[in-house]
């Protein structure tokens, strides 16, 4: 029994550091649309995103992400009557089981062997992404600065078909055409709590 607990709390020590994010983190999307005969991007950002990043400088293969949970009710663009439509009819986020945009990583790919304070790191990002009804793997590309011990700042992003998710783009006044490709970006910052 006493061996048992050794070996816990020897497990305990030798787990890496758990970052969290923390303000300054948001999740946001980018879509290009026609909006009155004109070519524009719409963007829509959240800083409600909660999610846990396993880091240890000295061990940085051994670094895992944990799931990543967007409040898809938050996502507010540069126009409020895009937003409700986007909020509650194409995302039907005004629904609890539908309300939270979650990426649960299986892989992290890139890390080096060695990673020194001020190293900025490509990596990439696997894992399942599920928005609405939909759940499909998604790659995020990701760009990752060691601050300081304590704090780790990057983004990540990748490209969806929003249609693989089941999600419909309904018609509306003064827009003619939607890409059929979303941009989802996470910028963020993630500390080690005190």
């Amino acid at each position: 029994m006493l061996a048992l607990a050794a070996a816990a709390a020897l497990a305990q020590d030798t787990e890496a550091p758990v970052f969290q994010l923390v303000e300054g983190t948001e999740a946001r999307y980018l879509i290009d649309e026609v909006f009155r005969r004109r070519d524009t991007t719409a963007v829509a950002v959240t800083p409600l995103v909660t999610g846990t990043v396993q880091f240890d400088r000295n061990d940085p293969l051994s670094t895992s992400v944990g799931t990543i949970t967007i409040d898809a009710r938050d996502l507010k663009g540069d126009r409020r009557a895009r937003d409700r439509v986007v909020v509650r009819r194409i995302l039907n986020a005004g629904l609890d089981k539908y309300r939270y945009i979650t990426f649960e990583p299986t892989a992290v790919a890139g890390m080096p062997s060695l990673v020194q304070v001020g190293d900025t790191l490509e990596l990439q990002i696997t894992g399942m992404l599920r928005v609405r009804n939909g759940r499909q793997e998604a790659v995020f590309d990701t760009t990752v600065t060691v601050v300081s011990e304590t704090e780790l700042q990057g983004l990540a992003s990748t490209t969806i078909r929003w249609r693989d998710y089941s999600l419909r783009i309904p018609s509306w006044p003064g827009v003619s055409w939607v890409a059929d490709e979303v941009i989802l970006e996470l910028a963020f910052t993630a500390v080690l709590p005190d």
